[in-house]
């Protein structure tokens, strides 16, 4: 139903949210996914009627390993205003008057 879709899309905006304000404090945090929502609620002795949407992990890394070893560059990630353009200077604007 359209109400679950919305629930869905609001929690992974306020999770967005959180992972940002974790980071900000120096937190790392791991959204978690195929989790058995049953067996939370039971552990958490939520009523029956409480949907357990998704888990948030939020705590400190024990290692220094980078979070994502295999990412590429930001120059192969990021245009600027055109395709093709790497890095963070604008591409020159043309006129559009004859």
């Amino acid at each position: 139903p359209a109400i679950e879709l919305w629930l869905h899309r609001h929690v992974m905006i306020a999770f967005t949210y959180m992972m940002i304000g974790a980071a900000a404090l120096g937190w790392d945090t791991a959204p978690m996914e195929q989790f058995d929502a049953l067996a939370v609620r039971k552990a958490l002795n939520l009523p029956p009627d409480a949907e357990v949407v998704a888990l948030l992990a939020i705590g400190r890394r024990q290692n220094s390993e980078p979070t994502f070893p295999d990412r590429l560059p930001v120059d192969q990630l990021v245009f600027a205003e055109r395709f093709g353009n790497t890095g963070f200077e604008p591409a020159p604007v043309t006129s559009l008057s004859a």
